[in-house]
């Protein structure tokens, strides 16, 4: 049968309108939202890189993936960061994150990792070197004991039995050591201050006042006065003494107040916190010490203070949950910052250091408090003081799920190393080319430091230790460098 052109088209019509057409797969809408990724170092073969979370509303774990290029480099993973290896110093990389619940179910973000400058990533050193390292030492919570180093970690010398309270700060000038140390009696509950000028380079006492009723503390030197914060009879007074004999050149009583924290002095002014005895105020104070003329007096937060930093002209302190700055001349405000924690502030380069707690470093322009650059934390950081300025850098002991030491430029915030450290540190001294610090058997500053690790400035890798006598707790005095000058432990 033959069948016209009509009928074969009919046909196939009528065959291609009675079949059901397979149904198209349904579109795919991911339930994870957006987010982006930042690269938090770049180092010669390494970089560091973090993303924010993405918004998700589902029960199923996220987990992340990483590309370099078109390479999977890493996959399954659950943290936020990643350090990307085996890189190249001259090659710019460009990758992308995907975080996902299941292959259909995705959403991906962009990052770039630039050429590396090693002309701008390594750490300048200052020039000074190490003339002494200073520890006191309490043994058994019966004794202070005051030890001398040579830079060779050969023991200089050694003073026993000052006391059973150490100072909280020791002042140093021309050569010559003034440290105080209490002598708590805990039958009669007396306390009384041993107060003593030693030579740093013999060991030899200049003189010593011994068994004194006056309470000596937050002990300053210059211009052959040593100023300190003092207590007798329950008065509590702003001091000077002789440097050369240790004799009482003036007190002042502060009525109602007494000083709390380490003296600021800059040229004829002294700044200072005080407490008010009801305890419920707390003050900052300048003071002029050629006329022990008070020159403002500023009511502040309650709480714990920090130390007081001065760049400038202008003062730092944190205090309640809050960083100040003050004018050096009126003791006015001139900005402040809320909603920080208690952790100390330190400044250079024009910059305001602070340590966030569980959000990382953070550099303020000191002017006006608005933030400069910060370094985020993976983790909570734990500090054993704060971030330390030397030059141009910015050293950091800390905790970020390991003990660490990082070095950052202080201007820019780039990121010159992080070393995992296996063992617990705390207070640290920047030197030239060499950063000490006390290595501990626990976080706990009570539990005896084992070692005194030098560190390497540019690198960050351990270069020499020592040991030092067990005892219950050391507190760092400091070192004196090649100028002459007593760098204080952070």
């Amino acid at each position: 049968m033959k069948l016209s052109i009509f009928s074969i088209c009919f046909i196939l019509l009528f065959t291609a309108c009675s079949q059901d057409d397979p149904p198209l797969p349904p579109a795919v809408t991911s339930t994870i939202g957006n987010f982006s990724v930042s690269v938090q170092d770049r180092l010669a073969n390494s970089a560091k890189i973090k993303w924010t979370k993405p918004a998700y509303n589902g029960s199923t774990t996220i987990n992340y993936k990483i590309y370099i290029s078109s390479s999977l480099v890493a996959q399954s993973l659950i943290d936020t960061n990643y350090v990307v290896n085996n890189l190249l110093p001259g090659q710019t990389y460009n990758g992308r994150v995907v975080s996902y619940t299941s292959p259909v179910d995705s959403s991906s973000a962009n990052f770039s990792i630039s050429v590396f400058q090693s002309n701008v990533n390594v750490p300048t050193i200052t020039l000074e070197t190490t003339k002494f390292i200073l520890l006191s030492m309490r043994e058994n919570d019966l004794s202070v004991s005051l030890y001398c180093y040579n830079p060779d970690k050969t023991l200089r010398w050694s003073k026993r039995n000052l006391g059973n309270i150490p100072t909280n700060y020791a002042a140093y000038s021309n050569g010559i050591i003034y440290f105080s140390v209490s002598t708590f009696d805990y039958t009669t509950n007396n306390a009384s201050s041993n107060f003593y000028a030693i030579n740093a380079v013999t060991g030899n006492y200049v003189w010593s006042q011994l068994n004194s009723s006056i309470i000596k503390d937050n002990l300053v030197a210059t211009n052959n006065i040593i100023y300190a914060s003092t207590n007798s009879a329950n008065v509590n007074s702003i001091a000077a003494y002789s440097t050369s004999t240790g004799s009482l050149l003036w007190s002042l009583p502060i009525s109602g107040t007494y000083a709390i924290g380490g003296f600021f002095l800059d040229g004829s002014k002294l700044y200072f916190l005080a407490r008010a005895t009801n305890l419920q105020q707390l003050y900052i104070k300048c003071l002029d010490i050629n006329t022990q003329i008070e020159q403002w007096s500023k009511l502040i937060n309650s709480g714990s203070p920090s130390k007081i930093y001065m760049l400038n002209g202008i003062l730092f302190l944190t205090c309640g949950g809050e960083l100040f700055a003050y004018d050096k001349i009126t003791g006015r405000v001139v900005w402040s910052k809320p909603g920080v924690d208690s952790n100390h502030p330190v400044a250079g380069n024009n910059l305001v250091y602070k340590l966030e707690t569980d959000q990382g470093l953070y550099a303020y322009n000191y002017l006006n408090g608005n933030t400069v650059w910060q370094w985020n934390s993976v983790g909570s950081f734990f500090i054993g003081g704060q971030p330390y300025i030397s030059g141009e850098n910015v050293f950091l002991l800390g905790l970020d799920n390991f003990y660490f030491l990082s070095a950052y430029n202080g201007s820019s915030g780039l990121n010159y190393y992080e070393k995992s450290l296996p063992f617990t540190y705390t207070e640290h001294m920047v030197v030239g080319s060499d950063i000490y610090t006390l290595k501990r058997q626990s976080m706990n500053t009570g539990i005896p430091a084992s070692q005194i690790v030098i560190f390497h400035t540019v690198s960050g890798s351990p270069k020499d230790s020592f040991s030092i006598p067990n005892g219950e707790s050391y507190q760092p005095i400091g070192i004196v460098n090649s100028n002459d000058q007593l760098v204080y432990p952070n």
